[in-house]
């Protein structure tokens, strides 16, 4: 294996894992309103119904995000040498998060 791929893999997996573990709590509502942790949006601090209805449905979209991720860590594992384009690919993997906070914005506009 591949010393590049065993650190795209490491990093992918590890995002995946560490976003993927703390979208849980707020999939579940156990986040109470807060200024560190949660999707933080303006709308999540109009209300608490808000702020938990943002959570759940921004840590479903994180932790979806998240599974997207990690399997592309996994899949670095097992691939030969990267190059090119899929090089790229599973390098900027872990950018897939900025278009989760977009979906979250879109979520929040609809609240």
């Amino acid at each position: 294996m591949d010393n590049v791929n065993l650190t795209i893999a490491i990093c992918n997996i590890g995002c995946g894992l560490l976003v993927g573990g703390l979208s849980v709590p707020l999939i579940k509502g156990m986040v109470k309103m807060n200024n560190w942790y949660g999707i933080r949006l303006f709308k999540s601090f109009e209300s608490e119904e808000h702020w938990y209805k943002m959570n759940k449905k921004g840590g479903k979209i994180l932790f979806a995000w998240s599974v997207v991720i990690l399997l592309s860590g996994i899949l670095c594992l097992f691939l030969p040498k990267l190059e090119g384009p899929l090089f790229w690919a599973l390098l900027l993997a872990p950018l897939l998060y900025v278009v989760a906070a977009i979906q979250c914005s879109l979520y929040s506009a609809k609240l």
